[in-house]
């Protein structure tokens, strides 16, 4: 291929990556109008409250063509710029530019693939309702984080791993093993010395660095078991968190935790035999190999300080759970101003609204509002995991005339019996609140409660096992990355020298 049609050609690849992100722009536009079509003639409450309707978002796979159109024609542009590299013709100097430019593009197109995984994942615990519709959940939630991460993975092999090697030259007066890594073209290099020495123009040999079928394999387990161990993750907290219809728990963070730090060991160490297996080859380690290397180095590194970070933070956590500092209330509202009396102006249709909410309860206990006299139960509820509380309830209509007492019963976080009331008086159908419109615990005093066996299981040793896997996946990672041949190399095998 002569300069001129080098050049011709990588400047048609950059134009192809170009357009490829011109028509990636306008299917990101579309997806954002597809929204505003879906969603139109919702209300706030249909979109994202207690109403709300299950959809599928149009938008998730229209940025998924947009990101995999870009990703995949920098995959294409970046390979065929290395393979008309490694055809040993003159290249022009805009070939390794495309090169370079492209697998920018790849990088920043992988990152965008995370982002969107992670988008979709952390949105589902905003949008998910009790008994949300099992087709609708897999099309909007599960399917786009499949594509997210089997696009990364695509290019991940596609343009690092499964590549074409360039070839090296090998100079007559240097060792074997010791071959440069830059390209040669034969007919540049001068012709040997008639005197039989060499110097500065000695003959050179372009040798095909032919890829090693183990090292490959290695390579690509150690690019794609992470990733996969992530998706698979945080799939499994999806359905934990929609059979459960609560936020996840510590211990499942745990587990979830357990399966990607699996996953970056796995990598790292699939990464390390890539290496062994070049070694073996008789050749530098190539690049995708010390990728892997370094990103699962980078992941492991990454993922010891979030898991670090939770640990202090449930840590904490556990330990606040000793101290007491309960707070129950009741209070009321209506739809309807409230006179300066405290009377409510209560037209026909208006409600009367009595709303509950406390902390640092026993947890899982049962919570009832009672109006007396009469014990009519308006509300049972039960506190969640972690010690909240919080409901609504509506008085009955057509109350007779009378004093009236809404009772709120709970229990604190040490046992005992806690009781609120706010009393509610009804003149002739006129309802007015004579002590205001709340009633609280609000000057309880602070207490500390005794570790229980219970707590110690369900607060802190989850906390533990998490600073004791970000220990366990530091020390795995970096003997395995940092690990000792203990194979015996050919005297002049180049030693790998890359950090």
């Amino acid at each position: 291929m002569q300069p001129s049609a080098s050049r011709t050609a990588a400047q048609r690849t950059l134009v192809t990556i170009l357009l490829s992100a011109v028509v990636g722009w306008g299917l990101f536009v579309l997806a954002i109008y597809t929204d505003i079509v879906v969603e139109s003639g919702l209300t706030p409450e249909q979109l994202y409250g207690v109403d709300r309707v299950d959809i599928v978002r149009p938008s998730k796979y229209l940025i998924f063509a947009a990101i995999a159109l870009v990703a995949l024609t920098a995959v294409w542009a970046k390979n065929r710029m290395r393979a008309q590299l490694a055809s040993g013709s003159p290249a022009s100097r805009l070939t390794p530019a495309i090169e370079s430019f492209a697998g920018s593009v790849v990088i920043i197109t992988l990152v965008l693939s995370a982002i969107m995984a992670l988008n979709v994942f952390m949105s589902s615990f905003f949008d998910s309702s009790s008994g949300v519709d099992v087709v609708i959940r897999v099309l909007d939630t599960y399917l786009p984080i499949v594509l997210f991460t089997a696009l990364a993975v695509t290019v991940l092999l596609a343009g690092f791993v499964f590549t074409r090697h360039l070839p090296r030259v090998q100079f007559v007066d240097q060792p074997a093993g010791h071959e440069s890594a830059g390209l040669a073209d034969p007919a540049t290099l001068a012709a040997p010395d008639t005197a039989g020495h060499t110097g500065a123009a000695a003959p050179a040999t372009a040798v095909e660095a032919t890829p090693d079928p183990a090292a490959q394999r290695a390579t690509a387990l150690a690019f794609t078991v992470p990733i996969v161990a992530v998706a698979a993750a945080l799939i499994f907290g999806l359905i934990v968190y929609d059979l459960t219809q609560n936020a996840l728990p510590v211990w499942i963070w745990v587990i979830v935790q357990a399966g990607v730090g699996a996953g970056i060991v796995s990598g790292t160490v699939y990464a390390a035999k890539a290496l062994d297996a070049r070694r073996l080859h008789l050749s530098r380690p190539a690049g995708a190999s010390v990728g892997a290397k370094n990103l699962n180095l980078v992941l492991s590194i990454i993922f010891a300080a979030a898991v670090t970070l939770m640990s202090l933070g449930y840590g904490a956590s556990a330990a606040e759970q000793l101290r007491v500092n309960t707070f129950l209330s009741i209070s009321a509202y209506a739809s309807a101003p409230l006179k300066e009396d405290g009377e409510l102006d209560l037209a026909e249709g208006d409600e009367f609204t009595v709303m509950i909410n406390g902390y640092d309860l026993q947890r899982n206990s049962d919570v009832s509002v009672t109006l007396e006299p009469g014990s009519t139960v308006l509300l049972e509820s039960e506190v969640d995991w972690e010690g909240y509380l919080g409901g609504e309830a509506s008085l009955p209509p057509e109350l007779e005339s009378g004093e009236y007492n809404l009772t709120l019963r709970a229990q604190s976080a040490s046992g005992a019996e806690l009781e609120v009331t706010l009393a509610v008086t009804v003149d002739d159908g006129v309802i007015s609140l004579p002590n205001g419109m709340e009633a609280s615990t609000s000057d309880q005093a602070q207490q500390i409660i005794a570790p229980t066996l219970g707590w110690v299981g369900r607060d802190l040793l989850p906390a533990l096992l998490m600073i004791l896997l970000a220990a366990f996946s530091l020390y795995v990672t970096l003997n395995a990355r940092n690990r000792d041949a203990f194979v015996s190399e050919p005297e002049n095998a180049v030693a790998d020298t890359e950090h």
